[in-house]
């Protein structure tokens, strides 16, 4: 749909004017790119938003001979007339979508969220799971354990499983007037979700002990039992820490020290990184760092890089900054402004920037 309308306003008007007469809004059709789950639903929404006026526009709207012959506008027309069929496929995908966008999107963020990976990542393969997947199978499971599950041995019957509310409406149409094209979507959908969740079994770091460990870092779990182990798992995961027993002995008496200090707040802090910079600033009746040793093991874990989001940020914005105008500049004039940048990001507006004699 996309690249049918890419580079031909003639085509866009027309539908445009299809668009006010059935009083649906002008949206721009998104181009699918099939690499990026996030792509996935506003793709879809847009199709199923402008259905109707597509309908008129490709079904009942005469084209020229070169366009109506076209291979591209053919398929666009054979979809269309498999209306039920297709838009029960189209709300199956923004169903799954969202489900994997929610979670995608907070791993895109700019703040630091390598603490809790593991556990992001276990409840996306279990609401994946729950869809298909017998409850007793994998309610109070953990991460790791999720991996072993045998999907074939405990799937649900095909009527049970949740392909999404509108797509089971759409569903039980077709299956009042074609029961074995019905028959052979939802194996289709079945088929989806089994190969989907077997892929995230296979790829996903779900037994990796080093990200189990770093959830003891989650302020909320500061005071459980098992963030003792934990916090030892990880410095010994972490090179040249590991090296010396000495200190590793001292970050497990740092850390019980820390859980029993009652001068700090675990709830007083969204931001991980900010939370623990207030941890590291206490100090002892000599005025020495309580948490000296700790702070190393922390500052190091949380500099580990959740995914790939931010070097592509960083690829985009450089790409932005140089443009067409602008390609003779030297590297240390992009590294100072790119110093810049990042630095503004930190304030809400302009106007809280301290202007100083370093960023000058």
């Amino acid at each position: 749909m996309f690249y049918f309308f890419k580079k031909y306003p003639s085509r866009l008007e027309g539908l445009s004017a299809i668009r006010n007469e059935l009083s649906v809004s002008n949206n721009c059709f998104k181009r699918f790119v099939s690499n990026r789950w996030l792509s996935m639903g506003p793709v879809c929404s847009v199709v199923i938003t402008n259905w109707n006026a597509l309908k008129k526009y490709f079904l009942e709207t005469e084209h020229s001979k070169t366009v109506a012959e076209s291979s591209m506008f053919i398929q666009i027309c054979a979809c269309l007339k498999e209306q039920e069929t297709m838009l029960a496929k189209l709300h199956f995908i923004l169903s799954v979508s969202e489900l994997f966008e929610c979670y995608l999107k907070k791993l895109q963020s700019k703040s630091t969220v390598i603490h809790v990976l593991h556990e992001t990542l276990t409840e996306m393969v279990k609401l994946l799971m729950m869809r298909f997947v017998k409850e007793e199978a994998v309610n109070g499971k953990r991460g790791e354990e999720l991996v072993d599950i045998d999907l074939h041995s405990n799937k649900k019957n095909i009527e049970f499983c949740d392909f999404g509310c509108i797509c089971k409406q759409m569903l039980l149409k077709i299956k009042k007037t074609n029961n074995s094209n019905t028959t052979v979507l939802e194996r289709d959908m079945l088929r989806f979700f089994v190969e989907a969740t077997k892929y995230l079994q296979k790829k996903l770091p779900l037994k990796n002990r080093f990200l189990i460990s770093l959830r003891c870092l989650v302020p909320a779990y500061r005071n459980e039992n098992h963030t003792v182990d934990m916090i030892a798992t990880l410095t010994k995961s972490l090179p040249k820490m590991s090296d010396s027993s000495t200190f590793i002995d001292t970050v497990m008496a740092e850390w019980l020290l820390y859980q029993a200090d009652m001068d700090i707040d675990s709830s007083a802090m969204d931001e991980v990184d900010k939370y623990w910079a207030q941890v590291f600033r206490k100090v002892d009746s000599l005025g020495q760092l309580k948490y000296s040793h700790l702070a190393l093991v922390v500052k190091v874990a949380l500099s580990v890089s959740h995914g790939q989001a931010d070097v592509e940020r960083g690829f985009s914005i450089n790409k932005m900054m140089i443009g067409d105008q602008r390609t003779r500049l030297k590297h240390s004039t992009i590294v100072a402004v790119r110093t810049v940048k990042d630095f503004l990001i930190h304030f809400p507006n302009i106007e809280a920037v301290p202007i100083t004699s370093a960023l000058l």
